[in-house]
């Protein structure tokens, strides 16, 4: 069966998710929310998020979306800079009533130093 060249065969999409840029990340992430953060809070720690989230959103964007993986990057830093002003909080306020796990954010403009990894 011939793919269309814009979709990823699977192979390809799982190694998306499945490399150790993105497990990397995802560690990164998970301990620097998780630990780090409540141990060490500094601006590290409160930088070292953005950074692993910014290189983890357009690979799984890519993963989900494979028809729009030429536009997975643009559309991270275009969601990142949405999410870290206040426009986000009504979202953010909304979501929370819903879930029972709620989120949260901050809103810091320096944090937009972390787009510079997404070239």
């Amino acid at each position: 069966m011939k793919t269309p060249e814009n979709i990823l065969p699977t192979k390809f999409r799982a190694a998306l998710l499945l490399n150790y840029v993105f497990l990397f990340a995802l560690m990164v992430l998970v301990l620097n929310d998780h630990f780090w953060k409540a141990i060490y809070a500094n601006a590290l720690t409160g930088k070292l998020s953005d950074f692993a989230g910014l290189i983890l959103l357009p690979l799984c964007l890519a993963y989900v979306f494979p028809r729009l993986k030429e536009r997975a990057v643009l559309g991270s830093a275009l969601f990142f800079l949405f999410w870290k002003t206040p426009l986000a909080t009504p979202f953010i306020e909304w979501y929370n009533l819903i879930t029972p796990i709620p989120i949260s954010r901050v809103v810091d403009y320096t944090d937009y130093i972390a787009l510079l990894i997404l070239p």
